[in-house]
């Protein structure tokens, strides 16, 4: 194997690692608001928001419907992270389907995204300015309780005097 072989075929391993390794680091986490609420804490988060019984069932529905397409869409991503670990473990793995799986995984996770960014823009017709601010504070909250960034799932502080400065 010539030596430019070898190093386009060092450097495509070590991809596909830091991809792996990105994915189960993802797959124990995600992003919080992307998780159902435990009743307990909705339960607490609906009482102090002050949320009328219009409103109630609205945001019910709402995350029921988020948390179906959520579980539906997640689903697909697993099904496509085996695939591709099939594909890198079989005895002869093929860079093109690797790659195909990939770009496939890929628009999922973009769906994903936008599934949860529609989601926000849907609760924010429902609540009222007042009660969409707690509610982010309440996420906030919950999710510097986890040791995690709120600003890295787009629902922290409106300023950035909060967020890590880069040196």
């Amino acid at each position: 194997m010539s030596k430019i072989k070898w190093m386009v075929m060092c450097v495509f391993i070590g991809v596909v690692l830091l991809f792996l390794a990105g994915a189960l680091l993802q797959k124990g986490r995600g992003c919080p608001l992307m998780k159902p609420l435990a009743h307990k804490e909705w339960k607490h988060d609906e009482a102090a928001l002050g949320l009328s019984p219009e409103q109630r069932a609205q945001m019910k529905a709402l995350r029921d419907e988020f948390k179906v397409k959520r579980d539906a869409l997640q689903a697909k991503i697993q099904i496509q992270r085996e695939a591709l670990r099939q594909e890198l473990d079989g005895a002869n793995p093929d860079r093109a389907k690797a790659e195909a799986i990939i770009q496939a995984t890929t628009l999922l996770e973009q769906q994903r995204s936008m599934d949860h960014v529609d989601h926000v823009f849907k609760i924010r017709t429902i609540l009222k300015p007042e009660q969409f601010q707690q509610l982010r504070q309440f996420h906030d909250q919950r999710i510097g309780q986890r040791g995690e960034h709120p600003r890295r799932h787009g629902f922290g502080p409106d300023n950035d005097q909060d967020a890590p400065q880069e040196k």
